[in-house]
């Protein structure tokens, strides 16, 4: 029986109380007073089951609750879960360092440009970094089979290059 059940017996179990009681004080009125002391019990027994319909029916709701907060505390778990993973690809990304998709000339270039930065004064870390942007910008990428060869080379990053270590 549903919650909503107990609570429509402990109602029809108040209005026989209530209904007992008005008889017995109509009886007493009447003088007849073993009858309305039994009317009287009676009423009080309709009242404890009421109450004890009530706590049943209070019973049946928190349960309901707590199955209901078990089932959220899962859901939220698992969008915490799903939350993590996603977040988790998003930050998976190329990995970085691998040369393989370069050609040999390009690899070449790199260290050229690499050394120039050193020359210059740039820690061989950032003078890397810079050199493999410089291959990158010129040539598009890695020029090796399968990853996006036949690119046009743009050399303006060189021509800067040149202009502003001629200068000095």
């Amino acid at each position: 029986m549903g919650s909503s059940g107990f609570i429509n017996d402990a109602a029809d179990l108040e209005a026989g109380a209530a209904d007992d009681v008005e008889a017995a004080v109509a009886e007493r009125a009447r003088g007849s007073s073993p009858f309305s002391i039994g009317l009287l019990i009676d009423a009080a027994q309709k009242e404890r089951d009421s109450l004890e319909a009530i706590e049943q029916s209070i019973e049946m709701l928190r349960l309901s609750l707590d199955q209901r907060r078990r089932a959220i505390d899962q859901q939220e778990e698992i969008l915490r879960d799903l939350s993590a993973s996603l977040t988790q690809e998003r930050t998976q990304k190329m990995p970085r360092g691998d040369k393989s998709s370069y050609s040999n000339k390009q690899k070449r270039q790199a260290e050229h440009i690499a050394e120039g930065y050193q020359d210059r004064g740039v820690s061989a870390k950032e003078a890397k970094s810079r050199a493999w942007a410089t291959v990158n910008k010129e040539s598009g990428g890695g020029k090796k089979s399968g990853s996006g060869r036949g690119h046009e080379e743009s050399h303006s990053s060189s021509r800067k290059g040149g202009r502003k270590g001629g200068r000095s």
